[in-house]
């Protein structure tokens, strides 16, 4: 049988180029091909064609959730963490692409993967509690922004940094695992929850 979902590129060493060029996979997923191909350490990554989004593929569709699933696998095998992991946890940014584009024009969702189980396992991996509640912050900002469609900034100015520099692990982790308390500062919306697919 035909793969339903074909063209899904991996950046990873030794990896052949997918014909095509960055109007097959968007230019920064091109570029970073170009870097892996010779020799430059870039991060892992797999890469779904542009011609998808001209497709229309569904976000619920079963064959787009295999392939994920198939990607996180890859990348999973090729870092050595796992996604969702509570020990060694993979995060993952999500970002849209074009073959051209101007900076800020495109989405990213930074540190998908982050869960309150594996934000404890980041904490133990990297030693650095701030690195792992910022990565943290960064995710909820970056999801109310792109996928919940929230303003720009949608916790108050000045409330991640007053959160980093007294008590992190207390104030904050309150309001990432129990939102409710903190609901006047997080707007009411829920903090997302990832978990692996598979």
């Amino acid at each position: 049988m035909a793969d339903p979902l074909p063209g899904v590129c991996f950046v990873l060493p030794g990896e052949q180029l997918p014909g095509g060029g960055a109007a097959a996979v968007g230019n920064k997923a091109w570029n970073l091909m170009l870097m892996a191909g010779i020799g430059l350490n870039v991060p892992p990554a797999f890469v779904l064609p542009t011609a998808w989004y001209a497709r229309g593929v569904a976000p619920d569709d079963p064959a787009l959730r295999r392939v994920l699933s198939a990607g996180i696998s890859r990348l999973e095998a090729s870092t050595g963490l796992d996604f969702g992991s509570s020990r060694r946890p993979l995060l993952v940014a999500v970002r849209s692409g074009a073959a051209v584009s101007m900076p800020g024009m495109l989405e990213t969702v930074l540190n998908v993967g982050l869960t309150p189980a594996s934000l404890d396992g980041l904490i133990r991996l990297t030693g650095n509690p701030r690195l792992a509640w910022d990565s943290y912050r960064r995710l909820v900002q970056n999801y109310g922004e792109v996928v919940a469609g929230l303003p720009i900034e949608p916790l108050p100015a000045g409330w991640p940094t007053r959160l980093l520099r007294a008590s992190v692990s207390s104030t904050f982790a309150r309001c990432v695992r129990s939102p409710r308390p903190c609901s006047s500062d997080m707007r009411g919306w829920p903090v997302p929850r990832f978990r692996p697919t598979r």
